[in-house]
């Protein structure tokens, strides 16, 4: 009687449920809809109005006056201005302390510059003074260039970047004119109100 009821009990259990059938792999290099990369965000950095940078970085010149005269060192700068949306205006000062003289610029900058995420990619023209008062008669007269560079914004008020330049420099010392060519790579830290 012990054997029938334990045969009963177990043919009552439930049948176990088939499994569900078999879906082929999706294609390499598929991903679902919802995991697709999407560009980042702004991340909250909002509008920014103001900023300030302070600049130290490698610089080369090569002025061609009555002598040529190339030098390498390294440069120093400041620079701050104002920023609508996209576009950048400001002014600059650098001091390039190089091996053998030495070259001060003041500048004004018209820039462009694309956030995305927390990184900011821009270029901008720069035209100002510039003089070598460590030579002897000292030249002077102006630069323009192209500078083009990178900041990541480590917080909504504050990154760091570097940018590469590229100038030309026409300079002159009694009734002398030259031509000069320069480059800097600059590394620099700024805050963004």
């Amino acid at each position: 009687m012990i054997a029938a009821l334990v045969v009963f009990a177990q043919w009552q259990q439930p049948l176990p449920q088939p499994l569900p059938p078999i879906q082929p792999p999706p294609p390499m290099g598929w991903t679902p809809p919802q995991q697709q990369a999407q560009p980042p965000p702004d991340e909250g950095r909002g509008l920014e109005w103001f900023w300030a940078r302070a600049e130290v970085g490698a610089s080369y010149t090569h002025l061609l006056l009555d002598e040529k005269t190339a030098s390498g060192g390294v440069l120093f700068g400041a620079a701050a201005g104002a920023r609508l949306l996209f576009f950048t205006a400001g002014a600059r000062f650098r001091y390039h302390q190089l091996a053998d003289y030495n070259l001060v610029q003041v500048s004004g900058m018209l820039g462009a510059h694309i956030p995305y995420g927390w990184w900011d990619f821009g270029a901008d023209l720069y035209l100002g003074w510039a003089g070598a008062p460590s030579l002897s008669p000292s030249p002077s007269g102006f630069h323009v260039g192209l500078e083009g560079g990178a900041d990541y914004y480590l917080a909504k008020w504050f990154s760091l970047g570097a940018t590469i330049d590229f100038e030309l420099l026409f300079l002159g010392r009694a009734g002398k004119n030259g031509v000069g060519l320069g480059t800097a790579l600059v590394p620099h830290a700024a805050i963004h109100f």
